[in-house]
């Protein structure tokens, strides 16, 4: 299943790294940002990475972390958490994401179901939440402030606890994969 939404993003133009060729083959990977300028920052990293839009994506899936840990690990690469603002970046990156369950740079912590993204610049207009409950906050149980790309649902979006030390919250919560982009 994996490799089938590998090779229909490929088929957009996507470029993806970081895994292990499916046919046995040895040959390199492509350069995935072959068309930028020699001074361009190559796309590196990550458990697999891959250029869309012009931007470079970088997915973690070997260490599950907080929402702000996660957030402080793409600054401290100079990238942000991933900001899902068309419709044409979430068909995208919901197949990149695959079945994980990944954090993405969007939040309410400052202000109850009011969403912003990571970079303030950035309008939040576009959604993609799973219908029909989300965004849930817990039902009220616990507080549910940080967004991922809900994977093992089918990739839309579901607010979640951002730690596990969310009081109330699910025991497995609050810890997930994540996606950085710059």
């Amino acid at each position: 299943m994996r490799w089938a939404a590998l090779i229909l993003l490929a088929g957009c133009g996507v470029q993806i790294e970081g895994g292990k060729p499916s046919d046995g083959s040895t040959d390199a990977p492509v350069d995935a940002r072959a068309d930028a300028g020699a001074d361009a920052r190559p796309c590196t990293g990550g458990d697999m990475h891959m250029t869309s839009g012009g931007s470079c994506y970088l997915l973690f899936t070997g260490t599950p972390r907080s929402w702000d840990a996660a957030n402080t690990a793409c600054i401290n690469m100079a990238a942000h958490l991933a900001i899902i603002d068309t419709a044409a970046k979430e068909t995208t990156l919901k197949t990149f994401a695959g079945l994980n369950d990944v954090w993405i740079g969007l939040t309410d912590v400052a202000v109850e179901m009011q969403f912003r993204w990571v970079d303030v610049n950035v309008p939040f207009v576009f959604t993609a939440w799973d219908p029909p409950n989300e965004p849930s906050n817990g039902q009220g149980a616990y507080e549910e402030d940080c967004v991922l790309i809900a994977g093992k649902r089918g990739g839309d979006w579901d607010d979640r606890p951002c730690s596990p030390t969310v009081t109330n919250a699910p025991v497995g919560s609050g810890l997930y994969s994540y996606m950085c982009e710059f």
